[in-house]
């Protein structure tokens, strides 16, 4: 008896609708691992140096605590993304070089001079003080852009300027800042 081509075929997919019939589906364990990164965010001066200085030049000591030793503090900070939902640019200093000292009852940046802090503070005036993360205030990083300039005011502080003796100082700090 001779089979036509259309009965063959038809013949083999009885056979093969018979075996599929018979696969058995199973649940498969599948572990996703992912790591969210903040945005990274690095601190430069307006140029792109990843060192800035303030220049008090001279001051006189009865100058401390007065609007003649304070100086602007600029700097830039790019970010290698866009602000997380719900997360503000915060700031860090951390003193290298000079610790801390408390001026008006709030810490403040120590100098080699002793008696002698820098107070820092943002746009609006708020104190920066060292080792606290705090938020930026007047820091906006615009719409399309990952970066914005950052403007502080470094100010010289004393609690007793009344025995300040006069000379050079340094100090010198770290700055990070981050999305929080």
């Amino acid at each position: 008896m001779k089979r036509s081509f259309k009965q063959v075929v038809l013949g083999l997919s009885m056979v093969l609708l018979s075996y599929s019939g018979r696969i058995v589906a199973e649940d498969i364990p599948v572990t996703i691992k992912v790591t969210i990164l903040e945005p990274v965010c690095t601190v430069t001066d307006l140029a792109g140096n990843n060192r800035t200085e303030v220049d008090f030049e001279t001051v006189s000591v009865t100058a401390v605590n007065n609007t003649a030793a304070i100086r602007d503090l600029n700097m830039k900070v790019t970010c290698d993304g866009v602000a997380p939902s719900g997360k503000t640019l915060k700031i860090q200093v951390s003193a290298v070089s000079g610790g801390t000292i408390t001026y008006a009852g709030q810490q403040v940046l120590g100098t080699s001079l002793s008696g002698l802090g820098i107070r820092l503070t943002d746009t609006t005036g708020q104190v920066i003080p060292p080792g606290l993360w705090t938020a930026l205030s007047g820091v906006i990083i615009p719409s399309g852009s990952l970066s914005a300039q950052v403007k502080l005011k470094a100010a010289l502080v004393s609690d007793t300027v009344n025995t300040l003796k006069g000379g050079s100082f340094t100090s010198s700090a770290s700055v990070v800042m981050a999305y929080q």
